[in-house]
């Protein structure tokens, strides 16, 4: 697999630039960028101003399946990320929800639907 700090640059430089194209499309926004390559695709979505969601899958993926359990999981993740959840010091919101947490939440939604996608 990618370097995961070059793969979270690479995909916020691209989501950042998808905004700007939707900017000039008179477009509220773009929160979610599929794109599909020869064996593996990589979906991008945003959760909240600040934070994306990468997921890599194969293939042999139903794309459609693909969106569903994201949007599953951009909810789960926007609603945890809730700035009412929060706390507020410094000016800066400090989540009060571990990685681990977000990371079983998506679990969940996933093998809610009896697999998983890409967790190879």
């Amino acid at each position: 697999m990618a370097d995961a700090d070059a793969l979270a640059s690479l995909s916020a430089s691209s989501f950042a630039a998808t905004r700007q194209l939707a900017m000039m499309m008179e477009d509220p926004e773009f929160t979610v960028m599929l794109h599909e390559g020869s064996e593996l695709n990589i979906t991008i979505a945003q959760i909240t101003a600040d934070i994306l969601l990468v997921m890599c899958f194969r293939n042999s993926s139903e794309i459609g399946r693909v969106r569903l359990l994201t949007g599953r999981a951009v909810a789960a993740l926007a609603n945890a990320f809730n700035p009412e959840k929060g706390v507020v010091e410094n000016g800066k919101r400090k989540v009060t929800h571990q990685a681990s947490e977000m990371a079983e939440t998506v679990e969940e939604i996933v093998s809610s639907e009896g697999d998983t996608i890409g967790t190879d």
